[in-house]
């Protein structure tokens, strides 16, 4: 297990506690600020693992460039007749445009 998937498991364990917390208290604001907290660190756990699985699989030898690219969220582009992986990121927005 890497630093980094200690980072996520620690992520959503501060979660669970979090959550623990809103139901020992009384107070509705810090409920709901206790229930805000537990959710935001559950997604920061979930994306840290995606991130993890992805970092995995960017690293294995058998998966084109494309498939590489779309992992680590890269351009890739045709130069000498190769497919080869960019720096630049390539963000892609999950709304259709209108």
């Amino acid at each position: 297990m890497t630093d980094f998937d200690a980072f996520a498991i620690q992520l959503l364990e501060e979660s669970k506690r979090f959550l623990e917390k809103a139901k020992e208290v009384e107070d509705l604001t810090a409920e709901a600020a206790y229930l805000h907290a537990a959710l935001m660190l559950a997604f920061c756990a979930l994306e840290a693992q995606v991130n993890s699985i992805g970092e995995e699989f960017s690293i294995r030898t058998d998966i084109s460039a494309h498939e590489r690219g779309l992992i680590l969220e890269r351009n890739v582009r045709l130069e000498n007749g190769e497919f080869k992986l960019q720096p630049s990121l390539r963000m892609q927005s999950s709304q259709a445009n209108s």
